[in-house]
């Protein structure tokens, strides 16, 4: 009978090895991706409740205004409220409406507001 060496060769090959870190490799790519979408969303958010709040208080101010028509712009850093402002005798509607864009696109909610126009007011 020949003799049979039995050698006990512990730990992982080459090729485990490199199949490891492969996969290692993706998941480490796939959190850092996630990491990156999940900064995006949170810049984007700041930016929507950026533009709402300041349309919120465009349509606020236009709420406290005569009974007039009036279109304006306001820009306040990166965000730019575009509203208008309708209502025209005593006893009409008042109807004041808010939009904002960052960076010239549209962002947040279209905001308005309406209320009875009395005389005096």
């Amino acid at each position: 009978m020949p003799h049979q060496s039995h050698v006990n060769r512990a730990g992982f090959t080459i090729v485990e090895q490199l199949v490891a870190l492969v996969v290692l490799g993706v998941g480490l790519l796939v959190i850092a991706q996630g990491v990156v979408s999940l900064q995006r969303h949170a810049r984007r958010a700041g930016l929507r409740l950026d533009a709402t709040a300041a349309a919120s208080s465009a349509v606020e101010r236009m709420s406290a205004m005569s009974c007039s028509a009036a279109v304006g712009t306001d820009t306040a850093g990166r965000v730019t409220v575009h509203w208008t402002s309708g209502g025209q005798a005593p006893g009409a509607t008042l109807t004041a409406r808010a939009a904002a864009d960052v960076d010239g696109r549209p962002v947040g909610d279209s905001l308005s507001s309406a209320r009875d126009c009395r005389p005096g007011s």
